[in-house]
């Protein structure tokens, strides 16, 4: 988000609140994920013939594939926008929006771990956010519009918050700042 954005009165009321992974997020990802898949590929004919755990092994290594294909490729976002009231995300093939005050939790992904910080609502599809880059000023708007939703991003994930300032980009500091005005 740009400072230009706030309002006249000083207020980010009709701004555009933006938070984006890191420029290189989706290619690395991308291409982490095609190298298993053609890693898996090359090795799964030579497996055939190897007996029942080589193959037990394939199917495993294909299931997990296809389990982290699903998630980082259509259902954790590397960008989140905040309109108005909508909360709007981006996948890297998959998009969605989801009213603000419709959020009903923010908590553990699988209750599990909070790496992986899950954004729940009432009859919409769960926003998963994987922690990285400073999300607080991000969270301290939906918190204002909706208070079911924590100022702070919690538990682990709160971390990259506190140490956001040596892990993001000069971009993305800039852009943090702006937003904090």
């Amino acid at each position: 988000m740009k400072a230009s954005d706030a309002d006249r009165d000083g207020t980010l009321e009709g701004a555009i609140h933006r938070w984006e992974m890191p420029f290189w997020w989706r290619p690395f990802m991308i291409g982490i994920l095609v190298l298993l898949l053609v890693f898996g590929a090359l090795v799964a004919p030579r497996v055939v013939s190897e007996g029942w755990q080589a193959m037990v092994f394939m199917t495993v290594w294909f299931a997990a594939l296809a389990w982290n294909l699903y998630w980082w490729l259509f259902r954790i976002p590397y960008r989140l926008e905040v309109r108005g009231e909508t909360l709007y995300w981006r996948a890297p093939f998959a998009r969605g929006d989801l009213p603000v005050p419709s959020i009903i939790d923010v908590g553990p992904f699988l209750g599990l771990s909070y790496q992986i910080t899950v954004i729940r609502a009432v009859g919409h599809r769960s926003v998963p956010l994987f922690a990285c880059g400073d999300l607080s000023w991000l969270f301290a708007r939906l918190s204002a519009i909706n208070s079911a939703v924590p100022a702070r991003v919690p538990g682990f994930a709160g971390a990259y918050d506190r140490l956001s300032g040596r892990m993001m980009t000069p971009r993305q500091r800039r852009l943090s700042r702006g937003a904090r005005r």
